[in-house]
């Protein structure tokens, strides 16, 4: 039997159609790992804005009415203030609530903030018109 052999074959063999599968999977491989650690990462991103954004409205509504409060309260623990608000039109004010139970904030029952991290001091601070920190009233 004689082998002839051709010169100038075109094509590929099977060694190097395996070795192209190989690398174009590893090469794969690699952009589905990246990719899903993107995604993650993104996830994990709008999670935390979405806290801070949260976070942020909530101090933002706390600040206006404390501001707008003509008498603020504090508790012994220093764990709860009441505000009371003028009501507009009104000789009364109505009163608001602010409290801090494990790691919420709440107004009245309401949760403003969850899974606060509180490092172990006060969580209202008092100042003067002047912008000097007092002490406050320590009863409720």
């Amino acid at each position: 039997m004689k082998i002839i052999c051709k010169k100038n074959q075109k094509g590929f063999s099977l060694i190097e159609m395996m070795v192209v599968v190989v690398i174009l999977g590893l090469i794969v491989l690699g952009l589905v790992t990246f990719f899903t650690g993107g995604a993650k990462s993104w996830v994990a991103g709008q999670s935390q804005l979405k806290a801070q954004r949260e976070a942020r409205q909530a101090i933002d509504r706390m600040v206006r009415e404390i501001r707008e409060g003509k008498n603020v309260i504090s508790s012994s623990d220093g764990d709860t203030i009441v505000v009371s608000i003028p009501n507009l039109g009104s000789e009364f004010a109505y009163d608001v609530t602010y409290s801090l139970s494990n790691t919420t904030i709440k107004r009245g029952t309401t949760t403003l903030i969850d899974n606060v991290l509180i490092s172990g001091e006060d969580i209202f601070e008092y100042y003067d018109s002047s912008g000097i920190k007092y002490d406050p009233p320590k009863k409720l």
